[in-house]
């Protein structure tokens, strides 16, 4: 529980996260983490296999819905597990990066640390804003998230002793450098898309043309 309370109260300030950076250890980080994808994953599951659950109760399939409300929590908790901390440690290494380019003083299990401190109460709440009706996934998850993201240049600013532009500049160009790639191959795939259906087409209209 008190790391919960901890969490919430980061949340809520996290300017008073750097003060506890001489305590930074990366085991720590890359737990807090874990604990933050097992209590998204469990929220997410839960609230994923309950409509499941109803859907197939409707559609008649009683058997098949208990089977997805008691193991759609489960694969879920051991993704978010997984998951969770390789895709923070890879984003904070690339924060750390930059960071230290412009100047930062800290290491990267001390950044590392003070940003999963907070992101154990953050997944949650941004599992609990997508499962909002109508406004969950399109406003509401997405303005917390902006919110985690303003948590994550405090805490750069602070631990590395960098002006906020810099800070800020730590995580947006990443962010903005993934989001290019992203996009780069997925032009790309569907070009190649494009091609094989555009090459599938024409062989099948040959071969009809020489059938006839």
């Amino acid at each position: 529980m008190n790391l919960l309370k901890d969490s919430f109260e980061t949340l809520k300030k996290p300017t008073m996260l750097v003060k506890r950076k001489d305590k930074a250890d990366l085991t720590e980080a890359v737990k807090n983490f874990a604990i933050g994808g097992a209590i998204g994953g469990l929220i997410g599951g839960v609230l994923s296999a309950f409509f499941q659950f109803i859907m197939s109760v409707l559609s008649g399939n009683v058997v098949g819905a208990f089977f997805q409300l008691l193991l759609t929590p489960i694969f879920m908790i051991v993704f978010a597990i997984i998951l969770a901390p390789i895709g923070n440690l890879i984003m904070n290494g690339l924060y750390y990066l930059v960071a230290k380019a412009l100047g930062g003083k800290a290491t990267y299990a001390q950044q590392t640390y003070l940003v999963s401190i907070p992101s154990i109460v953050g997944l949650a709440i941004s599992v609990i804003l997508s499962a909002v009706p109508f406004i969950g996934s399109f406003i509401l998850a997405p303005l917390f998230g902006l919110y985690l993201l303003y948590i994550t240049v405090v805490v750069i600013r602070d631990v590395h002793q960098l002006e906020i532009v810099k800070a800020a500049a730590a995580v947006i160009l990443p962010i903005i450098a993934i989001s290019f790639v992203v996009m780069v191959l997925a032009a790309i795939l569907a070009v190649l898309f494009a091609s094989l259906l555009g090459g599938l087409f024409v062989g099948g209209a040959a071969a009809g043309m020489y059938g006839n």
